[in-house]
């Protein structure tokens, strides 16, 4: 049986002695274990362990010391038990485990301690990820600091994340502040310091999912570099993001912008840059960074910032159209199209809609109320429509999968792109035609036309000679 107890030994000139430890199981084994604890040693209870339970003397590290013995006692006999049964135990053997076991938990207890908002800081700076994604997981860090202080106020004291608080409930709070931020903001202005024109706005559901997943990746990453076995989301269901069909131009639609006439010029500018990208079909945001100097043999030669990280190039040759339009804004700025901000270009863009009348009703799928709902076109329009367009009338064209891969950077058999299959309504209607199987033969009149309405267009039925005031109505 496995007794282990604490001893000291007394020296004539010293009042302190460290506190030893010795192991005994059974009759064959009998080790001892120095540690770096120290005790008074005239205030040393044998039988105890420990300091004196009822010395009258104030001492503040009494009960520290006795529960650091305490501990002790405890973690050799977890080392003890553990050993490997071809291991034969000495003390110099028992004395190397338990200071490992001690560091390993001071190491713990090191990044139990780490500040979680520096270190997700440390893993956007320097973590391999495009630029635009980096920045897309600062979104994130911001709002995760926010929620940090939210929650301190909300719990009465300042509260500092660490890796072991991050659990389900904590998770289930910051997805509940991602959905009401915005109201939270109106309640605790204090907590922000909005610059004006700023403002928080309503997230959807898709955004918020998203937002879990990059603190996920943060988190895999943690859990990576400080070898921990737990993981806060390994039962947290993070969510599927659902998107409906993209709204796109249909192929006449965009013939029709290509050749209406407009006068005012700054909407001409618009057209045009519009209609450039939809030709080559850029993410808008590395759009308005193209170069004259990405011009390479007729082509636009670019590797995407999203996928940069992949090395997938995109190479888009430039149609007659797209070289007409580049000509036009040839500058010293080197850029080109002209640059402005999203804000400016999608406002552009709903006047250009609007003007040239692409206002048909559209129904789409509201990313952040997951409902269902109708509105006009060019209240729709964004800045990432031209992509679409591209890829769309692309795709339902018939073209090959493989070389619009090529000219858009989505990967190999992406199921992304598989959304922007589309039917014409043209298509449509000839399939539900098809249904009325009266069209496939030839079908017996059922008016005919009487003798006296002979000179008249006001059709007789046949059989009770009533008059059809439907197809009447039709010829008025």
């Amino acid at each position: 049986m496995l007794k282990v107890h604490a001893i000291i030994k007394k020296y004539k000139l010293k009042s302190t002695a460290n506190v030893m430890f010795r192991v005994r199981d059974g009759k064959k084994i009998d080790l001892s274990y120095t540690s770096e604890i120290t005790v008074d040693v005239n205030r040393w209870d044998k039988i105890n362990q420990g300091y004196i339970r009822r010395d009258t003397l104030e001492d503040p590290k009494k009960e520290f010391v006795n529960l650091q013995i305490s501990e002790r006692i405890k973690i050799i006999r977890e080392v003890y038990s553990h050993k490997d049964q071809f291991v034969e135990p000495t003390s110099k053997w028992l004395t190397q485990e338990v200071n490992q076991y001690l560091l390993n938990l001071k190491n713990k207890d090191d990044i139990n301690n780490i500040d979680l908002i520096n270190e997700f800081d440390y893993y956007i700076k320097n973590h391999d990820i495009s630029d635009l994604r980096r920045k897309s997981f600062r979104t994130v860090f911001y709002s995760f600091v926010r929620f940090q202080n939210y929650y301190s106020l909300i719990k009465g004291k300042k509260i500092v994340f660490r890796y072991s608080d991050i659990d389900f409930s904590v998770l289930t709070e910051f997805r509940k502040f991602l959905n009401t931020e915005h109201e939270i903001v109106k309640i605790h202005p204090s907590l922000y310091n909005l610059q004006k024109g700023k403002y928080i706005f309503k997230r959807g559901n898709n955004t918020i999912i998203g937002y879990m997943k990059k603190l996920s990746s943060f988190i895999y990453y943690y859990k990576l570099k400080y070898n921990q076995t737990y993981n806060p989301f390994e039962n947290y269901k993070k969510g599927t993001e659902v998107y409906g069909n993209p709204v796109v131009l249909t192929k006449d639609e965009l013939k029709f912008l290509q050749n209406v006439e407009i006068n005012d010029k700054k909407l001409q500018v618009m057209r045009d840059i519009f209609i450039l990208n939809c030709m080559i079909g850029f993410r808008v945001t590395d759009y308005f960074n193209l170069k004259h100097s990405d011009i390479i043999k007729n082509k636009i030669e670019y590797y995407p910032s999203k996928t940069r990280k992949y090395q997938i190039k995109v190479s888009v040759p430039l149609n007659d159209l797209a070289k007409e339009i580049i000509s036009k804004y040839n500058n010293d700025s080197g850029y080109l199209i002209p640059r402005m901000s999203l804000k400016t270009y999608r406002t552009g863009l709903k006047k250009l809609f609007k003007t040239v009348g692409l206002t048909r009703m559209v129904t789409y799928l509201n990313n952040k109320t997951n409902q269902v709902e109708h509105t006009s076109l060019d209240q729709l329009v964004s800045a990432h429509l031209a992509r679409r367009v591209f890829l769309s009338v692309l795709i339902n064209m018939g073209y090959n999968n493989e070389a619009i891969y090529s000219m858009s950077g989505h990967k190999v058999n992406s199921k992304e792109i598989s959304r922007y299959y589309s039917i014409e309504d043209s298509t449509q209607i000839d399939c539900v035609n098809a249904l009325d199987l009266r069209i496939q033969q030839q079908q017996k009149p059922i008016f005919t036309l009487s003798n006296e309405y002979e000179n008249s267009s006001i059709l007789v039925c046949e059989r009770d000679k009533s008059i059809d005031l439907f197809s009447l109505l039709k010829k008025v």
